[in-house]
């Protein structure tokens, strides 16, 4: 199920990044008369946001007033820390929570 669509994925199906419940993806198929999408292709939503990190504690990182998650997943570009100016690549969830992808430092 994407949103309240039922979406069928046959082994033919490109599928782009590590899909998980909860995620925003976007597909494109072909949609039947009775309302099911036969997906060609299904690949995670991105979002990209560039700006200065104002906090990092742990897992959390507000960046230009945007909070933003990382985890196991995330891979860290240069050396990005309070005060740096950083380009992140992340994923949303269900609930609206970022969860990045990339957080990589900016120089100018």
């Amino acid at each position: 199920m994407v949103g309240d669509m039922r979406v069928l994925i046959p082994d033919n199906t490109r599928i782009i990044g590590e899909i998980q419940a909860g995620f925003f993806v976007s597909v494109n198929g072909i949609t039947h008369p009775e309302g099911v999408i036969v997906a060609n292709e299904v690949k995670m939503r991105e979002y990209s946001l560039e700006g200065l990190v104002e906090e990092h504690r742990g897992d959390k990182w507000v960046i230009e007033s945007v909070q933003v998650i990382t985890g196991s997943e995330t891979f860290l570009h240069g050396d990005p820390d309070v005060g740096s100016d950083v380009l992140v690549i992340a994923w949303r969830k269900a609930g609206g929570e970022l969860v990045a992808r990339l957080i990589e430092t900016v120089v100018r």
